[in-house]
């Protein structure tokens, strides 16, 4: 739709950096976790390597979800491929189906320190994974008023969460 002109901007998670006709800016960087259920062998763990989780039950988003992405590629990087039990396309489900024992999964930090159920389950992961949200829009296309108000709206949002990880 950018490379068409029909949408002026796009907020995309992983940065978009390979077509050449477009211009990212990187928003934000999310560190992923580790969320387990209760009595996990986890529970006394501060953080984990993925050659660890081979053999474990996965709950994820389906493929094409950045997260899902980010997962795979540190998966397939350590040489490993995950067990996926469940797959969704509702993120917050992904919650539920942790604390109801079916399952771990590799979550953004920030969604699971505000999920009241499992916010002190969860570890960081040895290899780091971080996700990458930015804003895409085309090179040469006319950026109206509402648009550099967007931009500059959406700069602001993305600082202002950047600025509430670090406290």
């Amino acid at each position: 739709m950018l490379l068409d002109g029909d949408a002026d901007f796009a907020i995309c998670c992983p940065l978009l950096t390979e077509e050449p006709d477009l211009e990212s800016l990187l928003l934000y960087t999310e560190q992923g976790v580790i969320v387990y259920p209760s009595d996990h062998w986890l529970k006394d763990r501060k953080s984990v390597s993925f050659e660890e989780l081979k053999d474990e039950n996965f709950i994820s988003v389906s493929v094409g979800y950045g997260t899902r992405d980010m997962q795979d590629i540190y998966f397939k990087t350590a040489g490993i491929v995950a067990n996926n039990s469940v797959e969704t396309t509702d993120t917050s489900s992904i919650f539920n189906f942790v604390k109801d024992g079916l399952g771990i999964a590799v979550a953004p930090k920030s969604m699971t320190l505000r999920n009241a159920d499992l916010c002190d389950n969860f570890v960081e992961i040895d290899e780091a994974p971080i996700a990458t949200i930015g804003l895409t829009w085309r090179k040469d296309h006319y950026l109206s008023e509402a648009g550099k108000a967007f931009f500059e709206t959406t700069k602001a949002f993305f600082t202002g969460l950047s600025a509430d990880q670090s406290k």
